[in-house]
């Protein structure tokens, strides 16, 4: 059979070190089981890969696999039955490797394999100014060498978007993970050494200090005294070594799982089926993809107003940017960083330009010149001297990441939303901001809107609130988008809002759905609303043991957490508890009144899950408690009794 060579946009940035060695991504097929090599050893990061058995043919193969150097090998998506993803694995080899010495010869076990089209990261100018660390607006980064002045480390990227407002609902779950496949991370630098819980693809090992930017601003450790405030606060990482969509499939299936991914690389391409199947089957495990859009004149073809790829694939929330700071016409040099604004000045060219504005665009953030970036940390005993940089112009590298930590927050409000609700709550809340005047050129080519964090965060907790009201106001929704909401409103309520054209909206509420004001004629899509008593959430799984997980490894899952889920929520009579994985120290369940009166006991089943029947309790609110051997509770979440 032909070798099929197929070059595919699968965005992978081609591993580049300061040595020059590289190496090279393939998805190879292996149809057949038997064919599937097996890794018998590692040795400072290179794979041995051999078949078993002593037939001549394996034997060949064994020859031929000895000859690469061989990075990573791991089934892509196991179990899939996508006829692009099925049999699919991912083998990383150095760049001086001949693939087809091993697929030419032995095509009837090998008979395809892609090569990941070399993707870039997005660039993020950094001003030759000096610059330190300490959180929210800390004055103590003029210290570092890179910052000098207010101008350099204020926040105002994370002030438009309303953190600080967010944050008083929530300061993110540990227990909600972030996924970054970026150019690795340096997670020895103080404001990482708490963040990730782990990863794939070497991502402790560092290439470029592009990752420690991004991951920064999904989640850098928030108020401890170092560095810069980030809007993750509390949630956790995990990341990959590489900018591809593949890595991010292989960060949704890691344990823990994340509920978010990003990835801040790109280039101008076009279309491919292939990615889009890997991109859904991200989506299909409920796991948010977020891509950074592109940045104008500073990437790709250099136009603004092209698809960038992979963020124009459907089920990606596709980032752009506007600006920060100054108001509208306050300044002498126009389009100096003006709020809400997409065309900018760059100070480092003397000229106006913009990053991605296109039908593609879902949402924007305020990060031109946004918060300072972490950089690498060269000595991790001195926090002074070059952890931390000014950011210059920004780039949609550092917006994506915003929205996946503002994500991580609202799962942290309401953990099991689905991928088309993150996306619709986050429509739903951004600040409309195509009809100002300087932006009428991008109508409809910048998304919903700019970021709202706050009120992102304050409606999926109202989903998710026992009695509470959900609110969609004084929209304007038009484009051929999927409104979905359902995890687990109470009442919705609708008020001024224009839907018509091609808009899609899904709706359900448990009790009640209320149309005040507004006109509601899609012609091209359609409004499906409906009460379902039945709806349910769930609540956040939480941990027996610290926070703090430092350098974890794949392979060592004694350093993970234990996690407890309690569904449903919303009770008829049986609610299932589960603890993931198993805790052999939990002794007793016990749920308690409203009053904290004891109503119903059960010991553990020493099992994964046990079974509560709460048939005999009354309408009404409980507590759920848990206790381990020392009869302490380590774990507690609240009911609703129909």
């Amino acid at each position: 059979m032909k070798n099929k060579i197929l070059q595919l946009l699968l965005l992978f940035i081609v591993f580049q070190f300061s040595n020059a060695q590289e190496r090279v991504r393939y998805l190879l097929e292996i149809p057949n089981k038997a064919y599937v090599p097996e890794v018998v050893s590692e040795n400072d990061g290179v794979l041995e890969l051999r078949l078993r058995g002593n037939i001549e043919s394996n034997q060949r193969i064994n020859t031929v696999l000895s000859s690469f150097t061989v990075y990573e090998f791991k089934e892509l998506l196991p179990g899939t039955q996508n006829s692009f993803l099925k049999n699919k694995y991912v083998l990383d080899l150095d760049n001086n490797d001949d693939i087809g010495n091993l697929t030419n010869q032995y095509s009837s076990y090998y008979p395809s394999y892609f090569i990941e089209e070399d993707y870039e990261p997005l660039d993020i100018p950094i001003n030759p100014i000096q610059y330190t660390p300490n959180d929210w607006e800390n004055p103590d980064l003029t210290d570092n060498i890179k910052i000098s002045n207010y101008d350099d480390y204020e926040q105002n990227d994370l002030r438009m978007i309303g953190a600080r407002l967010a944050w008083e609902i929530t300061k993110g779950e540990p227990s909600v993970i972030i996924g970054v496949a970026d150019q690795g991370f340096d997670i020895e630098h103080e404001d990482f050494e708490t963040e990730f819980v782990g990863g794939v693809s070497d991502y402790d090992d560092q290439y470029g200090p592009h990752g420690n930017y991004v991951a920064g601003f999904a989640s850098a450790a928030t108020d401890n005294d170092l560095g810069v405030s980030s809007i993750g606060f509390n949630t956790k990482l995990i990341g990959a070594k590489g900018g591809s969509v593949s890595n991010l499939l292989l960060l949704a299936q890691y344990d823990p799982k994340p509920k978010v991914v990003n990835l801040s690389f790109g280039l101008d391409s076009s279309y491919n089926q292939n990615i889009q199947d890997m991109v859904n089957a991200i989506d299909s495990l409920d796991v948010t993809v977020v891509i950074a859009g592109g940045n104008g004149e500073g990437s790709g073809s250099g136009d603004p107003s092209t698809y960038y790829w992979p963020a124009s694939y459907k089920n990606v929330i596709a980032v752009s940017t506007v600006g920060n700071k100054n108001e509208i016409n306050s300044t002498i040099i126009p389009y100096d960083n003006w709020k809400d604004v997409h065309s900018c000045y760059h100070k480092d060219n003397g000229v106006v330009q913009s990053h991605q504005h296109n039908d593609s665009i879902d949402i924007v953030v305020p990060a031109y010149y946004p918060s300072p970036v972490l950089w690498r940390d060269a000595d991790h005993t001195d926090p002074w001297k070059d952890d931390y940089r000014r950011t210059g112009f920004g780039g949609t590298s550092l917006s994506a990441p915003i929205v996946a930590g503002t994500i991580g927050l609202m799962h942290s409000v309401n953990y099991c939303l689905k991928p088309r609700e993150v996306e619709t709550i986050l429509k739903l809340t951004a600040v409309k901001v195509d009809t100002i005047p300087e932006n009428l050129p991008y109508y409809g080519k910048l998304g919903a809107g700019r970021l709202d964090a706050y009120q992102a965060v304050k409606m999926a907790r109202d989903m998710k609130s026992d009695f509470g009201t959900v609110t969609v106001s004084d929209r304007i929704l038009y484009r051929p988008w999927f409104y979905k909401l359902e995890t687990a409103p109470y009442v919705i309520k609708m008020a001024n809002n224009t839907i018509t054209d091609s808009a899609k909206i899904k709706f359900r509420a448990r009790a009640a759905m209320e149309i005040v004001s507004g006109l509601y004629q899609p012609e091209g899509g359609y409004i499906d609303l409906q009460i379902n008593p039945n709806l349910t959430s769930c609540e956040v799984p939480t941990t027996t043991t610290p926070s703090k997980v430092g350098n974890i490894k794949e392979d060592n899952p004694n350093d993970y957490k234990e996690f407890y889920f309690v569904t449903p929520t919303l009770v008829d009579s049986e609610v299932i508890v589960k603890s993931e994985p198993f805790n052999p120290n939990l002794k007793t369940i016990r749920v308690y009144d409203f009053y904290n009166q004891l109503v119903y006991k059960k010991s553990s089943t020493k099992k994964s899950e046990t079974q509560l029947n709460l048939t005999n309790l009354k309408p009404g609110i409980y507590i759920i408690k848990l206790y381990n051997n020392n009869n302490e509770t380590i774990y507690s979440t609240k009911i609703v009794k129909k």
